[in-house]
This record gives C-alpha cells, sequence and structure tokens, in this order.
C-alpha cells in the first residue's frame, strides 16, 4: 500500500532537529484511506522550542509536552507500517531526516 507521509520539525543549532509530530495516511489504489497514525512528539529534554512555530496545528505547549519521546513515537509508527508500504513523501528533504531520526533513535 501507499502510505502518504509527514513529519514536523524545528532545528536545534546546525546539524541537530528536533521532531514535533509525524502523519501518515494509508490509501488504497483509488486513493481512499484505509488507516491514519498521527502523534505529537515531546521536545527532547533540555530543549525549548519556538512555540508559536511548533504549535500551528492548533495544539498548545502542553499537549505537545505531555507527548510521548520521539523513540516511543517512531517506535509505534514502525509497528504500523506494512512491509509491503511505499513511503510517499511530499518533498525529499523530510525522508532523509525521518531514516536519521529512525537510525538514531531505534537502531
Amino acid at each position: 500500500m501507499y502510505v502518504i507521509m509527514d513529519m514536523e520539525w524545528f532545528r536545534v543549532g546546525e546539524h541537530r532537529i528536533c521532531p514535533t509530530q509525524i502523519a501518515a495516511l494509508r490509501v488504497d489504489a483509488h486513493w481512499r484511506t484505509l488507516s491514519m497514525f498521527f502523534e505529537r512528539m515531546r521536545p527532547q529534554d533540555g530543549v525549548t522550542p519556538p512555540w508559536g512555530h511548533v504549535a500551528f496545528t492548533g495544539a498548545s505547549q502542553a499537549e505537545f509536552q505531555a507527548a510521548s519521546s520521539a523513540s516511543t513515537v517512531l517506535g509505534r509508527l514502525e509497528r504500523w507500517l506494512r512491509p509491503d508500504d511505499v513511503l510517499c513523501w511530499w518533498l525529499d528533504d523530510p525522508p532523509k531526516k525521518f531514516a536519521l531520526l529512525v537510525e538514531v533513535l531505534l537502531k
């Protein structure tokens, strides 16, 4: 199945990112949604997010702070994904960031 992916993050310094949320839609051959995955991610310890940017979904600062860690969320997403899923991203940069996060946080 095709899975339409989107991930949001903000930069922490020049070479580090802090993910804030991830969404995925599994669709059939006619682009009908079969299932959905969405979770916010708690900011890393010691990182102060730019709250005006991070909370663009309408979520409050408290909702992000109460969310699960990035490693927990990515682990749940990994279990949600199926072996035959084809991940589709809107841009080139997010899948690279996603792969890096999965490698660093889950492997």
